[in-house]
């Protein structure tokens, strides 16, 4: 999931802004991400009261999940599939 602000142009090609609490800023990563570990997310919803993100992530056999966005946040893929272990090299996915 990767979080950038169109209002500046601090990013390395000047295009987009790279918000300064992004939680890998200060790493040796990718400045843009601010949170990773999922498979295929294809929708997403803030909660108004609270600004809190959703998102739904696509599962690749048994499980598709709603998933809490938090800074920093590590969703499992490609290690766990919900609350399924997921064996990437078999590609089959089991409880835990």
């Amino acid at each position: 999931m990767l979080r950038i602000d169109v209002n500046d142009v601090n990013s390395p090609n000047g295009q987009y802004g790279i918000p300064k609490d992004n939680p890998f800023v200060d790493q040796n990563a990718v400045k843009e991400i601010y949170a990773y570990g999922l498979r295929n997310p294809f929708t997403y919803s803030f909660d108004r009261l609270t600004g809190d993100l959703y998102v739904g992530d696509a599962g690749q056999n048994n499980i598709e999940e709603v998933d809490l966005i938090v800074k920093g946040g590590n969703y499992g893929w490609n290690v766990k599939e919900g609350s399924f272990w997921f064996d990437s090299v078999s590609r089959t996915s089991a409880r835990w």
